[in-house]
């Protein structure tokens, strides 16, 4: 199954509290993040090509040991695409309804893959996406496996700070469960 870069992207893109719109950073990682950085900004890389940005994607290392991914124009496209509000820099972003923007299963399974990859693991009996203080990327990941076919999962919600959301995916379901299911096994060997 082919990957739809920009969802991709926006499923792994940090959303604690918003997203601040500082171009030309497509996001920041932190260093246990390294492998989930890299896939971004491989992704970041081909969607700059198929978007024909000519745009330099770069990864810069801060002191702290945190790390950034850089790319102006897949910034500006990110944020055009799949966030709501004042585009200007330093501001704060949502995220868009994910049905308003994607239009069929593999730019869902995309964005669930890249949240996974960001912020899921592999349990015996179910893939669990955990998420702090991101209730709109919250309820997108719902969305987007209810619009996948599948009925069964969890969500839990703590109401301590920060705010956490616990989305699982049982593996026991219908047929569509087998797709998320080998998307996510390939992405973990």
């Amino acid at each position: 199954m082919n990957i739809v870069n920009d969802f991709f992207i926006w499923g792994m893109c940090d959303d604690y509290l918003g997203r601040r719109c500082e171009p030309p950073v497509v996001d920041y990682f932190y260093p246990a993040e390294l492998k989930a950085g890299h896939l971004m900004c491989s992704a970041a890389k081909k969607l700059d090509v198929e978007k024909n940005f000519n745009d330099e994607t770069l990864v810069k290392v801060e002191k702290s040991g945190h790390f950034v991914i850089v790319n102006n124009s897949a910034t500006t496209y990110l944020n055009e695409k799949f966030y709501n509000g004042d585009q200007t820099w330093g501001s704060t972003l949502t995220q868009r309804a994910i049905s308003e923007v994607a239009k069929n299963e593999v730019e869902y399974l995309s964005y669930l893959y890249g949240a996974f990859v960001r912020n899921g693991q592999q349990l015996d009996d179910c893939i669990s996406i955990r998420l702090a203080n991101s209730g709109r990327k919250a309820d997108n990941i719902k969305t987007a496996i209810s619009n996948l076919g599948i009925m069964e999962i969890v969500h839990k919600t703590t109401f301590a700070i920060p705010c956490s959301n616990i989305i699982q995916i049982k593996y026991a379901q219908p047929h569509k469960c087998t797709d998320v299911k080998t998307l996510f096994d390939n992405f973990a060997e």
